[in-house]
Formats: structure tokens, sequence, C-alpha cells
């Protein structure tokens, strides 16, 4: 807890899940008399949508929609039917109370949830414009708000019936508020026009929506703007279709990121799970890091920590995670899983696939990259420059061959810091050295084996 209480203040690559969807994800579910879709999730899988659904299975069903604002009680459904799946009739049965007792919190803090994956909007509505403070230039107030009623309720507040769709603009010192209006929206008295029972519409980004649609999970970066955290067949594929420069591109940023965690803070943090699901890419193919809960904090400065038992995914896990008998656990642990991270990019395959024929072959895939280098050097003689001068992409290849081979060095006193790493990528291109060929081999598995690790 202490970890994510830190990297909610510190770390520029915090990243907040969205309640989204993976591939173990029901497609539908019964809620009381409904069938639910995406976004729809119920409560006891909130990873498996946009919008969670509680009260499925209580005696008799009372399900109820959670849409964030000021009604943590959520919104009873009273009415849904899959020929209009984007559509549906909830009570804010908590806005009903406050309008019957003319209480002024009616208007305060009722917002539907937020988010770049999902829009929501329901008709008629009323806006209201809650104003703190009076401003200096009262002209240009007055000249906003012609033609709009007037009511003090904790503060001015100023609203009028919406003749259009256009999109209306807060004045300065003004917050805004929309509220859904009564059908026949003619009465003179606030509270009398707001409608506590009303039709919500919905709709989801088609980012979202391929996301999910190809087993990923729809993410918000810094509470305004999309990710897809896919699945790793997916988000295999896609590296294998954005060019190597850009490939190249997302390497250097997700080796910037770890050594901001290993010397951007005061405390060194380790993430001790670094692997493909927990880099984000956004819209523009920027990766972020995300999913600490495995992480470690380093105090005083040290890059040792202690471990009761092995944490991390198969396929990433450095040796001395194992076996203390590598040497001791420390920032250079993750040094070993962004090794290997980079070697699966480059060579568009996972470092173990529990989808082999037999699943125990052991073949160790960073040997097989060495291979490819042996064998280009024994065709150009010269192991240092395997690849066409004139080639920038196998160029940019090689180099984040070799770097991915220094990173995973079976000693952890044999790889570079993240700081020496991004040095390298930066560097020229063409002057790296190889390293010494690892020794490990990766060894057989079943399917069932490829999973994370979590200490005790």
């Amino acid at each position: 807890m202490a970890v994510l209480t830190l990297l909610l203040f510190l770390l520029p690559f915090h990243l907040h899940l969205f309640k989204a969807a993976d591939s173990t994800c029901p497609k539908s579910f019964d809620c009381g008399k409904y069938n639910l879709t995406f976004p729809f999730t119920e409560a006891e899988n909130p990873g498996c949508g946009l919008i969670t659904v509680d009260g499925c299975n209580s005696d008799p069903p009372n399900p109820v929609t959670k849409l964030g604002g000021g009604n943590p009680a959520g919104f009873a459904i009273l009415e849904y039917s899959s020929s209009e799946p984007n559509k549906m009739v909830i009570s804010d049965n908590q806005l009903e109370v406050q309008l019957y007792n003319r209480s002024c919190f009616a208007f305060v803090n009722q917002s539907m949830l937020r988010s770049p994956s999902i829009s929501f909007s329901f008709s008629p509505n009323l806006t209201l414009f809650p104003c703190l403070t009076e401003p200096a230039d009262r002209s240009k107030f007055d000249d906003d708000f012609v033609n709009y009623s007037k009511i003090d309720c904790l503060y001015s507040m100023y609203y009028k019936i919406p003749e259009s769709k256009e999109k209306t603009v807060a004045p300065k010192d003004c917050s805004l508020v929309q509220l859904p209006m009564n059908s026949s929206g003619k009465s003179d008295d606030l509270f009398s026009m707001i409608a506590a029972t009303f039709t919500l519409e919905w709709i989801v980004s088609d980012e979202c929506l391929s996301c999910f649609n190809g087993g990923g999970q729809c993410l918000t970066v810094n509470n305004n703007s999309f990710s897809c955290k896919g699945s790793e067949d997916t988000r295999i594929r896609r590296i294998l279709f954005i060019g190597w420069e850009k490939l190249f591109e997302i390497a250097l940023g997700i080796a910037r990121g770890l050594e901001y965690l290993h010397q951007g803070c005061n405390t060194r943090i380790l993430h001790l799970d670094i692997k493909p699901q927990n880099i984000l890419l956004d819209k523009d193919m920027n990766p972020r890091i995300s999913d600490f809960g495995l992480a470690k904090l380093c105090p005083n400065r040290s890059s040792i920590v202690s471990m009761i038992m092995a944490r991390g995914t198969i396929g990433y896990i450095a040796p001395e995670v194992f076996s203390r008998n590598f040497g001791e656990v420390s920032y250079k642990s993750d040094v070993y899983s962004y090794g290997m991270l980079i070697l699966e990019m480059v060579g568009g395959r996972r470092t173990i696939d529990p989808r082999d024929a037999d699943c125990s072959s052991e073949i160790y895939f960073p040997h097989y990259l060495y291979k490819q280098l042996e064998m280009n050097a024994k065709r150009d003689g010269n192991l240092c420059r395997t690849m066409n001068e004139e080639d920038e992409s196998q160029h940019v290849k090689r180099n984040l061959t070799i770097v991915g081979l220094w990173c995973i060095q079976t000693n952890p006193k044999d790889r570079p810091s993240m700081t020496k790493v991004v040095e390298m990528l930066e560097g020229k291109i063409g002057t790296l050295e190889v390293p010494p060929k690892p020794y490990l081999y990766s060894p057989p598995r079943s399917p069932q084996s490829f999973t994370t690790f979590e200490s005790l």
C-alpha cells in the first residue's frame, strides 16, 4: 500500500485502470430480467467493462449501476432492451429525495463518470451555472447570463431551458452542471423542472471498442487520454506493423521510464513485473509503465531488497529472483526483465509460449537471437558488424538485440544500469559490443505455469 501511495504522487507514468475487458470476460451476463453486455460488467468482475452493475444476484434482483459523480449509491436500472443496447432508463433515488426536500445539494456534484472511452448524454437536460463569486466585470457577467433565471441556493445559480444542443461553456468563476429535465420543462420552479428518473444514452469510443474486441483493456491515462492495454498476442502483432523506428522509440521510452523509477526519486522503486502486458501504448504509441502491484521500495537509495518468495512473470523473471545463488535481488532484476521484453519485441514472439505443441521446448529464445548474430557473423566475418551498412532498420534491430542480450546476463553485476541502457540506445549505431552468450536455459513447463508470482 505504501508503494502505491507514493507512486500516486511521484510517478509521471501513473495510470488509472478504467474498468476494462480481457479475454476471460463473458460476452454477456444476466442481471435480473436484463441481459447486459459491454460496457457493463458485474461488480464482482470490475475488469470486464467500463460500468459496474451491482445487485444482480440479490433476491429479488435489484440492479444498480455505478456512474460516478455525486451518487455513490448508484442508479437503479428501470428499463433496458437489447434492441437498444446504448440506452436505458435509470433512477437516481438520492436526487429524488433531495428534490423532494428542496435541498440545494441536488445541484451539487451531479455529474456522470468522465472518460475518453465512453460519453453519456440525456435529453432534455437543464444546464445550470453555479457561481461562487461575483466577477469584477459585472457588465460582461450580465451579458453572459442574459435571459437566464437566477436562484440563490448555496451560491448564485443561473439556468434556463436550453433551446439547442450547442455546447455550452461556463463563464469564468462559474462551474457547469447538467441535470435531466422533466419532459414538460415548463415549470418556473427549478426543483420541479429536474427529473430523478430519465433515459441515459452512451457512446463507446471506436478506440475502446477496437481495443475490447481485440481482447484488450480500455484505460485512462492521467485522467484524460485513452490507452489500450492489449492482450499479449494482440500487442506483439501490433508491434510487428509499426516499423523499426517507432519500435526503437518505444524501447527507449520504456528504458527512460525504468531509469526514472531507479534513479529519479529519493526512494528507489523496483517494479519487479516488467512484461508486455504492463507496458501501455497511447494513441501515439508512446509507452507508459503500469501495474505496480508487485513493486518494492528501496529506502535510503539502497539497491538490495529482501524477498520471501519469487515474484514476477515466468519468462521475464531474473535468475536471482528464483535463487540467491545468482546474486541479490536489486534494480538489476528490472534490467533483466527489460532485456527479455526488448528481445521479445525484436523477435516478434513470446519468450515463453504456452501454445507450443508439447509445451516443453528447451529452446531459450535469447539463444535463438544470439545464434542469428553468429550466423550472420560467419557469413560477414565480423560479429560486431553483421548487418547491411545501408539498412538502418537492420542496425536498429541489431542494436536492440545487443542491448537486450546485455540486460539478460546471468550475473546481475554484468548487466548495465538503466542509465547505461539509455546511453547505449542513444549512442552511435554500430558501436555496441556483443556480450557473452547467456548460458541459462528456459526449463520445460506446462501452460499452467505461465503465470505471475507474488510474494507472501
